[in-house]
Formats: C-alpha cells, structure tokens, sequence
C-alpha cells in the first residue's frame, strides 16, 4: 500500500500567481519552494491561465527519491483598474 502511493504524494503541484502584463509580455520569476529549492521560471509571452511548468526532482522526498514539483500559473485580474489602464486594455483589445 505504502509502495503504491509513495510516488503520488512526492508530486508536488503549486499555483504561481502573476499579473496580466507579465502573461502577455513574458517574464522571468525566481521563487523558493517549501524544500529549499530557488527555481526560475521562464513564463513564455501569452501565456494563459492555468499553464503548467514541471520540475523534475524538485517534488517531496521519499525513499525512493524527490518527486516532480509542478506550478501552475493563476493571472490575477485586477478589482480595480484606473482610466488609463483601462483605456490601453482596450486598445489592446482592438488589436486582435
């Protein structure tokens, strides 16, 4: 029972949350997870809403070694925008 699910409670899956700018433009993130462990992650331009990135040996360690570590990627929408940051969403809209 134990062998059967060593290997699932060693994935690891976190939810990174970035800004809309940074999901149409791209960015480079560095973060430390719970293990120690800084990754970077390359968020590519257009990047969407839950993109997920998989880290190998970056998960829980088991007997059997580290599992993978996956983030997810959240675009947070803001509550509130100004004018002006209105104004250039919908500039951007009418470029499709």
């Amino acid at each position: 029972f134990e062998d059967l699910f060593e290997s699932a409670f060693s994935q690891v899956q976190v939810q990174l949350a970035i800004s809309i700018p940074q999901a149409v433009l791209g960015d480079t993130v560095r973060f430390k997870t719970n293990f120690g462990d800084e990754i970077e992650l390359r968020i590519p331009a257009g990047a969407h809403e839950g993109l997920a990135f998989r880290f190998r040996g970056k998960g829980q360690q088991t007997r059997r070694g580290r599992g993978d570590l996956t983030v997810v990627l959240h675009i947070e929408i803001p509550k509130r925008i100004s004018r002006e940051q209105k104004e250039l969403y919908e500039q951007l809209k009418n470029l499709r």
